[in-house]
């Protein structure tokens, strides 16, 4: 059949071709408006005066209103200002100009970050604007909480040290433009490792956590307190006026730390080392002021602990040089540079020699012959002691064993020092017993000799590593003893054969106290069967005092200065005895 033609042109079917579009574009918006509503987001849009022809969106719940409850309301009205350049307002306007413009924004108490661009006519022009928000606040809360923990101390939950540096360079700028000046204290717990080590690390972190709540009583809240290191603590002090107001805040800290801290059912005294630095002007970054405040806190440890110190320009240059002592001292020990000087010791009735205390000299290439004071506490400090005891030690066994045939009448043998570190060092009974088998020195010929404060730092683990040192058959002698603490209650229990009279005691055996010391002293050794040697005898009238309290062995420049190998050596061929 032919299709039926209307002379009119129309067509009845097209009509109901027209329905059935207009009914599928019904669905689709309603579809469309259903899934708008439904997404998280918000979308909008706006006319050419920013007023809202429609707004939906599920992410409108969140900010407490209804889809469509602000449609035809103006964006002015929407954030009730008409400043034109409010960022969502100008954002806007920047689109009708035919720009697409990223932003955030806060509204009713979320985050949102939105997107809105030109909205075009058929013909291409700028009709308004469309727009898109999603609510960023969990993301941002997250961000946050991550960041405060990249920033501060999971222990404390103190700033860290980036935290420090950011507000020491707002400190330096202020102070660049002539306003108040702030102050830096960094503060180490004194003894801390031993106190961690002796109770435990859950001990070491409460008594960490009690300090900064005590040294946080100390400051205000304009005031920051960092975690710095692992037992160390930073206070940035804001607005000082003098550097006795940081001095103040270091006392009464303190003062604060001296009550004593309950830590795993024990009671703990911590005390605290203070350096403290002004930030000025003339610091070019923050690790300018932390490297004075720190100079400043070496100094204080170094003066004995539980002190604050001031940071002056001396005390740099003193670091200055310490440094470049330290870096030769390295190079000395690999040129050879170290020599060993031999004080004889005798018997202090007939002058008789007994043995010799081998000295530690550096014959350095542009200052001479040093002797111990001028290098020996930066060897400790950078570690060079250790290297410097080892030799020591085999250049002491190597000359017993040249003086083997002489040394039959040395019943005092050779005597070196060995230092506080090489005392706590795991290896060292190996390493003294390949010097002695390398030497070929018999171990009887040769004394070591540690400080009585370094015993007394760790009486038990000292006792310990001394009495592996004794199963080899070394002599052990007690150095300077009578300058320590409680070391009378321990001495019969450490593996020792001699004690040496502390100089300080000798040089002053004219006041009576001193007198009864050395007394006690020799009477003590004899009592516990141990031989007792004075240092540092240099007066006929000390030689005298000694004597009479039955003092038996001394050493001193009244008999001989420390001599080289050389003059040791003539010393020993001749049977010399010093004058009467």
């Amino acid at each position: 059949m032919k299709p039926i033609v209307s002379l009119s042109g129309y067509d009845p079917r097209d009509g109901a071709r027209s329905d059935d579009v207009r009914r599928e574009e019904r669905r689709r918006e309603a579809h469309l408006r259903l899934l708008t509503e439904k997404m998280p987001a918000i979308v909008w849009s706006t006319d050419s005066e920013l007023r809202f022809t429609s707004c939906l969106g599920a992410g409108l719940e969140g900010l407490g209103l209804r889809p469509r409850e602000q449609a035809c309301a103006s964006l002015f009205e929407f954030f009730a200002t008409d400043d034109a350049e409010f960022l969502p307002i100008s954002a806007h306007r920047r689109a009708l100009m035919g720009e697409a413009v990223h932003f955030e924004l806060e509204v009713s108490g979320r985050a949102l970050a939105a997107h809105v661009e030109p909205l075009r006519d058929g013909g291409g022009a700028v009709a308004g604007t469309i727009g898109v928000a999603l609510d960023i606040t969990d993301q941002r809360r997250a961000e946050q909480r991550l960041l405060h923990v990249v920033r501060h101390d999971a222990l404390t939950g103190l700033p860290n040290r980036a935290v420090l540096l950011e507000r020491l360079q707002r400190g330096l700028q202020a102070a660049r433009r002539g306003e108040r000046q702030a102050a830096l204290l960094l503060m180490d717990v004194d003894r801390f490792k031993a106190i961690n080590t002796g109770l435990g690390n859950a001990a070491g972190d409460g008594l960490l956590c009690e300090i900064a709540r005590r040294v946080g009583g100390c400051v205000t809240p304009r005031d920051t307190l960092a975690r710095y290191g692992e037992d160390g603590f930073a206070v940035l002090i804001e607005g000082v006026e003098e550097v006795e107001d940081a001095v103040r805040v270091a006392r009464w800290i303190q003062r604060d730390l001296a009550a004593p801290i309950s830590v795993e059912g024990r009671q703990v005294v911590a005390t605290a080392s203070i350096g403290i630095s002004l930030v000025i002007s003339t610091h070019h970054r923050p690790e300018d002021v932390l490297r004075d405040a720190d100079t400043a806190l070496h100094r204080a440890k170094a003066l004995g602990r539980a002190r604050y110190e001031v940071f002056d320009e001396a005390m740099h240059v003193r670091e200055v040089a310490l440094l470049e002592l330290e870096m030769e001292l390295r190079q000395a020990v690999d040129r050879g540079e170290f020599r060993i000087h031999y004080q004889p010791i005798l018997t202090l009735d007939d002058g008789r020699l007994v043995g010799f205390e081998g000295l530690a000299r550096w014959q350095h290439p542009r200052r001479g012959l040093l002797h111990p004071a001028e290098f020996i506490g930066a060897a400790e400090e950078s570690g060079v002691i250790l290297e410097l005891d080892h030799w020591m030690l085999r250049e002491g066994c190597r000359q017993a064993r040249a003086w083997r045939g002489a040394a039959s009448e040395l019943p005092a043998g050779v005597s070196v020092n060995l230092a506080g570190k090489g005392l706590a060092q795991r290896d060292l009974v190996e390493r003294v017993a390949g010097t002695l088998k390398e030497t070929g020195v018999e171990p009887n010929r040769v004394r070591v000799e540690v400080t009585e404060g370094v015993v007394m730092e760790d009486a038990e683990a000292a006792g310990a590593t001394l009495g592996r040192l004794r199963a080899l058959d070394l002599g052990i002698g007690i150095d300077d003893f009578g300058t320590g603490q409680s070391s009378l209650s321990h001495l019969h229990r450490l593996p020792v054969d001699t004690l040496k009279i502390d100089r300080s005691f000798v040089g002053e055996l004219g006041r009576r106290e001193s007198a009864e010391i050395v007394r006690t002293i020799v009477r003590l050794g004899h009592g516990l069967g141990l031989t007792v040697v004075a240092e540092g005898v240099e007066t006929p009238a000390q030689l005298r005092a000694l004597q009479a309290v039955g003092c038996e062995y001394g050493q001193g420049y009244l008999f001989s200065p420390p001599v080289e190998v050389d003059e040791a050596q003539r010393l020993l061929a001749t049977g010399w005895r010093p004058p009467a």
